[in-house]
């Protein structure tokens, strides 16, 4: 559980004034050492993993939410770290 990203899921409800679902705890859930990025148009972050030679990049579904962080944080990740 990364305790940051549930925090900015759980904010993201309440400054929509809406109860969030039970079910949105589980966007929080990381896999250990990833890298996480934020995302500050919706609830689910996106992260990387990187063993040493291979990258996977995990990130939310919706254009919305996948295209900022293509743009962002994603390509900085990338430009860094390739």
């Amino acid at each position: 559980m990364d305790k940051k990203s549930l925090e900015s899921i759980v904010t993201y409800y309440r400054n929509a004034k809406r109860e969030m679902p039970a079910s949105n705890v589980k966007q929080a859930m990381m896999p250990e050492g990833a890298i996480i990025f934020e995302n500050p148009n919706g609830t689910a972050p996106g992260c990387a993993i990187d063993d040493g030679t291979k990258k996977i990049i995990m990130l939310p579904g919706p254009p919305r939410e996948l295209c900022p962080l293509v743009d962002g944080a994603v390509s900085e990740y990338l430009k860094k770290n390739t």
